[in-house]
């Protein structure tokens, strides 16, 4: 298992970075978009949708190429993924693993982006999409900032 932390950059609060994976940069006040730049390839992450609650991404021509589908689900490049509870039982953490199995091949830590390292999980032999890692760090985020605003604070990756 590798550790990893989502930094904010000292010289620029609006960019984040992960490294050896990539980096993530928010867009200006009100916007919760997400620009993300990982393995090459950039991608735009933004809530879309009626509601826009409904995390997305698209690639650097426009194409969406990740979505949250239903409550404990992501699509990343046509390919699904759960995003649950970890095993653990601890409310803070999530884990990212392939429908129907148990393998927790990432887990991350439900927390605001700031001032605060995000830690990070992820299992070496897993050889995960960068892209994908980042844009589960973005449904993340839009989790936690969705239980902030929940008066009933019990919000999981569905009530985003």
């Amino acid at each position: 298992m590798r550790r990893l932390e989502l930094t904010r950059s000292a010289e620029d609060k609006k960019l984040y970075v992960l490294p050896g994976v990539g980096e993530l940069r928010v867009g200006r006040w009100p916007s919760r978009d997400v620009g993300a730049h990982a393995g090459g390839q950039t991608y735009t992450f933004a809530p879309r949708g009626p509601s826009r609650r409904v995390p997305t991404a698209t690639d650097a021509f426009g194409a969406e190429v990740g979505h949250q589908h239903g409550s404990w689900s992501i699509v990343w490049r046509s390919t699904s993924w759960d995003l649950r509870p970890a095993a653990e039982g601890a409310v803070a953490y999530y884990a990212l693993a392939r429908p129907g199995d148990e393998q927790e091949l990432a887990r991350f830590v439900l927390a605001l982006w700031g001032k605060r390292p995000v830690p990070i999980v992820v299992d070496d032999g897993a050889r995960l999409d960068p892209g994908l890692l980042l844009f589960a760090l973005f449904v993340m985020r839009l989790t936690t900032d969705g239980m902030n605003r929940s008066t009933g604070g019990g919000e999981g990756p569905a009530g985003v």
